[in-house]
Formats: C-alpha cells, structure tokens, sequence
C-alpha cells in the first residue's frame, strides 16, 4: 500500500462507499459481525496502545473500551470524515506507508479482512516487515 502502488481505484471504491453509507444502508459483511468484533475484543492488549488499519468505526469503537490509545489508518479521506469518531487519532495514509514511517509502537494492530487490501505477494511482503517494525514483543495482530 505504499504511495508507489496503485490504489487510487480502492480510494475512490472507498469515498464513494463512505460518501453513500447511510444511503445504501451497508451492513454485514461489509462491517465486522458480532462474533467478528468478539474475537477482536478477545485479542486486544488491555490499556495498551491498538492500531485499527481501515477507519471501521465499530472496530474504533471496540479498541477505545480496552486500549489506552487508539489510532487508525485509513487512505480515504471521506472514510475518515464519515466514520471517525472522537477519541481516535485518525491518519489518512496508505497502511505500509504509515508503518514505514511512524515512530509508534502497537500493543494490538486489528483489522476487518484489511488483508484482502494489500496486494500479494509483493505488499504482503512490505506490509509484514512494516507492520513487525510497529508491533511491542508479544505484539497481537
């Protein structure tokens, strides 16, 4: 997901997608099941800080229960302004590059199928060292 790589179709699926949520009423599998946000809830590292790849509010709203800190990444701006909610520290920039470059470290990294975003097998590649430079010992993603 690095500015070099072409994401500007999944950019402009993903503002058309947020500028018309309410409109289209997406749910499932769109956004995380019950049972999908239970197994997250399990994983992630209490009063830690947790990374939400993806601006998925009901993952935002899950992390902020347990963590300390919560930050998500999202390359969508209109994502961000349509599912951002307060409390959350919101970056609008491709994941890998955010990894690259970001001085923090993540107790929990948390995602709704965020894999099925990065390109095989070049950027799984770039997006496991990245996301291995970001995560604490133990880290949980």
């Amino acid at each position: 997901m690095t500015s070099s790589h072409n994401f500007l179709s999944q950019q402009t699926v993903w503002d058309d997608r947020a500028a018309n949520w309410d409109n289209w009423g997406f749910e499932e599998p769109l956004s995380p099941t019950s049972s999908d946000l239970q197994f997250q809830r399990e994983h992630i590292t209490k009063d830690g800080a947790t990374l939400v790849l993806g601006a998925t509010k009901s993952l935002c709203e899950l992390a902020l229960q347990q963590s300390a800190s919560v930050t998500s990444v999202d390359f969508s701006p209109a994502a961000i302004k349509q599912f951002g909610i307060d409390h959350v520290n919101y970056h609008c920039q491709d994941w890998i590059t955010y990894l690259q470059t970001s001085p923090q470290q993540f107790d929990t990294v948390i995602t709704d199928n965020g894999l099925s975003c990065v390109e095989f097998p070049v950027e799984w590649e770039l997006f496991r060292d990245a996301l291995h430079s970001r995560l604490v010992p133990d880290g949980v993603f």
